[in-house]
């Protein structure tokens, strides 16, 4: 069964003082962790041309939660902060002014969130446009690995009237193939990344690093 995720790598948000060349906007510095898996050997990846995966091997599932409780199962260890809140929240506090566009918006947060959504089952590799952004935000957040390569499929997840291609952390990718079916609600853990601004539509980007069935 898949292990649960505890090791943090932790990647430091490095802003200029004055607005950014990419998105205008002038920012403080942070801290953000990003889960990695602790998984050894070469991970069981779906190549984004096949339609064919290796089987991943089983995960293990957080057991019920007893007594009361504020959240609907123990958080993850080493997601902790990831707390409980809309995706729709998240994007009604990151609108990019108009003045902006086109180009990249970052924000001064990742907003680490838990939040449910609707698995549609479709995927996509990474898009070119997202790669630039991931491309930019290694750089911001000083990264040692290159946030693209950690990211190399997005899947169309839903919610109401939301409708996100989110890019997924490669080592997640075979446990989605192999647990989920679409149209199922699921858990996913993301953190904000920012927007890529074309024309007047922003093209918002979320990092899944973790989902719970």
């Amino acid at each position: 069964m898949r292990p649960h995720v505890t090791t943090l790598v932790v990647l430091v948000l490095t802003f200029a003082c004055t607005p950014s060349a990419t998105s205008g906007i002038p920012s403080a510095t942070a801290t953000f962790p990003l889960p990695t898996s602790t998984r050894s050997g070469t991970p069981n990846r779906i190549n984004p041309s096949s339609t064919s995966a290796v089987s991943p091997a089983p995960r293990t599932t957080s057991p019920p939660p007893t007594g009361p409780t504020n959240t609907p199962y123990p958080p993850k260890p080493g997601f902790e902060e990831y707390i409980e809140r809309t995706l729709a929240s998240v994007l009604a506090v990151n609108q990019p002014p108009a003045r902006y566009f086109p180009g990249l918006y970052f924000s001064q947060d990742s907003f680490p969130a838990r939040t449910t959504v609707i698995f549609t089952g479709q995927s996509r590799p990474l898009t070119s446009a997202h790669e630039g952004l991931l491309e930019i935000l290694t750089q911001n957040w000083n990264s040692p690995t290159e946030l693209a390569g950690l990211y190399p499929s997005e899947y169309l997840f839903t919610k109401a009237n939301l409708h996100l291609w989110i890019p997924v952390q490669g080592l997640m990718i075979p446990y989605i193939e192999e647990e989920l079916t679409p149209g199922q609600e699921v858990t996913i853990f993301t953190r904000f990344a920012g927007a890529v601004l074309t024309e007047d539509t922003p093209d918002f980007v979320f990092l899944l690093n973790e989902f719970h069935e």
